[in-house]
């Protein structure tokens, strides 16, 4: 078990995401049998030959790590594909931080004052307001330099149509489904437009790219210039209705299982 450690998840936390149902559902295909989840945070139990920097006891946390998993109740993983966690984090801030992302187009009222009162100055109601022409008026005709999407099929011509000449959309999730295939010459109609599908993989593909990404982020939690909004905590056993919840759009912020 040279460069492994074994993570247990008791007193630990596992963030729930989207691509859990993705990946449950088949729209992300992935070989049978699998143990869902990709992202926890937990307590070290053992430590393979040659890990440096690690001990048994230790808080960590983790997301990718290559196939899911953290729904089980231990894991081996590489050391170098961990986070050791502040005394100011806790295990569930850490699970709901660590594989998370947030737009403006909100699908309720609620969450529209609710991501008001994290910092949103702009907020849209994407079921009831064109996003475009909002967008367009906010920013006195403009548009918007760069859209990040996690929404998919109910937004994707809106978020598009709401950018600047030669702007950027990025797409990172598929919450109303998947985007229906279009042609290329579409982004050429619409202003000289990018469009990219980062994966997380991609951008945190070595250990050097996953040691200062993820000690940007908890730096950022330690100081509070980013609140990490837990608002759902839901029992391990539980896990049928935390994914009808989450596909519901009954969840805000960050939803968190917790083993017992």
């Amino acid at each position: 078990m040279s460069g492994k450690i074994v993570i247990r998840k008791y007193g630990g936390a596992i963030g729930l995401n989207f691509i859990d149902i993705y990946q449950r559902e088949g729209l992300y295909p992935i070989p049978l049998p699998f143990s869902p989840g990709v992202e926890a945070a937990g307590v070290i139990e053992v430590v393979g030959e040659g890990v440096e920097n690690i001990i048994p006891g230790d808080r960590v946390a983790y997301f990718g790590a290559g196939n899911p998993g953290s729904y089980a109740e231990a894991r081996v993983l590489s050391a170098d594909r961990l986070v050791k966690l502040p005394d100011s984090i806790d295990e569930v801030t850490a699970a709901g931080a660590m594989l998370k992302g947030a737009i403006g187009t909100v699908g309720s009222k609620e969450k529209a004052t609710l991501a008001e009162q994290n910092g949103c100055q702009y907020t849209i109601l994407y079921r009831d307001e064109d996003i475009a022409a909002r967008v367009k008026e906010i920013t006195d005709g403009h548009g918007v330099d760069v859209v990040y999407d996690s929404v998919g099929k109910d937004t994707f011509e809106a978020s598009l149509d709401s950018l600047k000449p030669r702007g950027l959309m990025v797409s990172f999730g598929n919450a109303s489904g998947p985007v229906p295939d279009f042609a290329p010459l579409l982004l050429s109609q619409k202003g000289s437009l990018f469009l990219t599908r980062p994966t997380v993989k991609d951008y945190y593909a070595t250990p050097g790219d996953f040691a200062e990404g993820t000690k940007a982020l908890l730096d950022a939690v330690s100081s509070g210039t980013i609140n990490v909004a837990v608002n759902q905590t839901y029992a391990l056993r539980e896990v049928q209705q935390a994914h009808r919840d989450l596909e519901g759009r009954k969840t805000s912020g960050s939803t968190v299982l917790i083993p017992a």
